[in-house]
């Protein structure tokens, strides 16, 4: 059996290693390790998934990506069934969910034993309710019922498995399922439903705030209101309210704010913005959320007043001012910014686990600057960037700024990069004039696991090149 080493590395492998590529989930990794000694491959493979390599693991995808692997190696589940019970979370950090995730993908494609080790993690492990919907969705009535009588010894009393369930939607498919496989669940989600009848329905009086005026849905604003106020408030308010608006900006009370600054936001008024310049500077502690309420508003101005302020906040030492200017370039850049962008690139790219939301924001601006012509930084964030996200943002911007430069050199290996949108672009513009890449974007339009974003580029591109030449090169 291999042999995984542990604890968790803390650093990554250079980024031209096989290790390094496959750590940050790059479709280079992905093909190099299918040309090595076969225990070499699982052992790295092994590697990547039981020390999880992610700079965000609530968010980077490698989960597809490991087990799409795991399936060409023919991998041994073993080792991952003994990390669980080894090295499982409680009080520990993140030390499995990515095997959890991993082992997940497998069962949902049928690979031998994940189903079975994860019906044995539901009852013991701390990621329990990870994998419930992949499990259940299995066309397995033995694997189901297995799911539901692990939680049945999981949960040992009525009351425990009560207090697991509060807040959960029952009437999902999910756990429709389970309770058809337990009793004890189907009672649970009568007993709620009783709950509900008896004490009544509450309805929502959101249906009858849209004739209300400004004041008034200004006056509802609370925490449990705004998301639907925010809605309301760009459909009433109009430019002569300027002034009742900006008297309700203040920290006093942030949920009023947080309305009134949307509606700000919708009339974008220019000759506020020295007014709104001088709150975001003086207020620096206020909630995250209303500052991003005045980040939308002060994008939402000129560029000809807001931008020639980001350009001298791009390198300001308070981080808030230097992601407010990052916000404007993303929104605003023009081709005279390249330079200034280029720089800031180089910097973050210095430590890109402290700048990853950084660099990929400064990415984004090329967005609006097609044809721009190859921007070096681009190959960097696309290499050496630890964060899957941004490797997102480097494709894209190639394919905007130098798409024959991105076709020759990184959108083939984009047909096999872990996160979904990066193997979209890269269906999108690789050459297949090779086998290897015609195939990959056959079987990634008929591949039913596979992202509905990704199947339906693959699916356009072959429509819509149905000759290209296949040959092997």
């Amino acid at each position: 059996m291999l042999q995984l080493r542990m604890p968790r590395v803390e650093h990554h492998a250079s980024p031209d290693s096989l290790l390094g590529q496959l750590q940050r989930g790059r479709g280079e990794g992905y093909l190099r390790i299918l040309s090595i000694p076969k225990q070499d491959a699982c052992e790295l493979l092994l590697d990547c998934i039981c020390n999880d390599p992610r700079l965000d693991s609530q968010v980077e995808s490698r989960a597809e990506y490991d087990a799409s692997i795991a399936m060409e190696l023919e991998l041994d589940l073993a080792p991952l069934a003994n990390h669980l019970h080894e090295q499982d979370d409680i009080d520990q950090g993140w030390n499995t969910p990515l095997a959890v995730q991993t082992l997940s993908e497998l069962a949902k494609r049928g690979y031998r034993d994940a189903a079975l080790i994860l019906c044995d993690y539901v009852e013991w492990g701390q990621w329990w309710d990870w994998d419930l919907d992949n499990l259940m969705a299995l066309p397995n009535l033995e694997i189901q019922a297995n799911v539901a009588r692990a939680i049945e010894r999981r949960f040992s009393t009525d009351e425990r498995l009560e207090e697991a369930l509060v807040g959960r939607w029952l009437e999902e498919v999910t756990w429709l399922t389970l309770s058809r496989h337990s009793q004890r669940i189907a009672g649970i989600k009568e007993k709620g439903w009783r709950e509900k009848a008896k004490a009544g329905m509450e309805l929502s009086p959101v249906a009858h705030w849209t004739s209300l005026s400004t004041k008034q849905l200004l006056e509802l604003a609370d925490n449990r209101t705004r998301h639907h106020l925010r809605k309301l408030i760009v459909q009433t308010v109009s430019p002569s309210e300027i002034p009742l608006l900006m008297d309700n900006v203040s920290l006093a009370n942030p949920f009023v704010a947080d309305i009134a600054l949307t509606g700000l936001a919708h009339l974008a008024p220019d000759g506020i913005f020295g007014w709104i310049r001088e709150f975001w500077s003086t207020h620096p502690e206020m909630p995250y959320f209303l500052r991003d309420r005045f980040v939308n508003l002060i994008v939402s101005l000129s560029p000809a007043l807001t931008m020639p302020m980001a350009r001298e906040m791009l390198f300001h030492e308070n981080e808030q001012e230097r992601f407010l200017a990052e916000e404007l370039f993303e929104a605003h850049a023009v081709s005279e910014d390249i330079p200034i962008l280029r720089s800031a690139l180089k910097q973050s790219l210095e430590d890109d686990a402290e700048f990853s939301y950084r660099l990929c924001t400064l990415t984004d601006a090329f967005a609006k600057l097609p044809g721009a012509g190859y921007i070096p930084e681009f190959s960097d964030v696309f290499i050496q960037f630890r964060y899957s996200y941004g490797r997102i943002r480097a494709a894209t911007a190639m394919s905007i700024t130098s798409p024959d430069f991105f076709r020759d050199h990184f959108a083939k290996e984009c047909l096999w990069d872990c996160e979904s949108e990066t193997r979209a672009v890269g269906a999108k513009f690789a050459r297949l004039g090779d086998n290897a890449s015609f195939d990959r974007v056959h079987k990634l339009a008929s591949n039913p696991f596979e992202e509905e974003e990704v199947r339906a580029e693959a699916g356009k591109r072959l429509r819509n090149n149905p000759h290209e030449p296949h040959v092997t090169i």
